[in-house]
């Protein structure tokens, strides 16, 4: 039995998507999704936050949006978030990953994976970061640590 070997056809270019559909695509991934996602600008407050960010951390996105996001974190956790988001502004570095720990509202510490990225502006500068979070069962390191991309 002999087998012919056809090649698949092309898949044809999706037409040109609206921007408006687009934007509500990713407004819809922002809303569902099971990580937190904030934004901060560059000084560090939090312009806006997902349902799961504010759950997580058992805060409002009114309550957030008053907030650095360094607020939230456990002193020792802190100190090396605030060096890397300073890289990150000054353009050392355009993305970082740590895991750390924050404090909830209800005075709770629970872990978390960040991984924060920056958004620039056409000439470098930082426009705001976006970070994801993951909370994390209890970590066996006891502390802090980063891995840079």
């Amino acid at each position: 039995m002999r087998s012919a070997s056809r090649p698949l056809p092309a898949r044809p270019s999706p037409p040109a998507e609206p921007e408006s559909s687009r934007d509500a695509r990713l407004r819809a991934i922002f809303d569902v999704s099971p990580l937190g996602i904030a934004a901060s600008d560059r000084d560090g407050f939090i312009i806006e936050s997902n349902a799961a960010y504010q759950h997580m951390l058992g805060y409002t996105a009114a309550e957030l949006r008053r907030m650095r996001f360094l607020e939230l974190s456990d002193p020792e956790a802190g100190a090396e978030n605030r060096r890397l988001f300073a890289e990150m502004v000054a353009g050392q570095r355009d993305q970082y990953v740590v895991e750390k720990t924050y404090r909830r509202r209800d005075g709770q510490t629970i872990w978390a994976r960040v991984t924060a990225t920056a958004v620039r502006d056409p000439h470098g500068s930082l426009e705001y970061s976006v970070a994801m979070v993951s909370s994390t069962a209890n970590s066996v390191t006891g502390r802090c640590s980063s891995r840079c991309r």
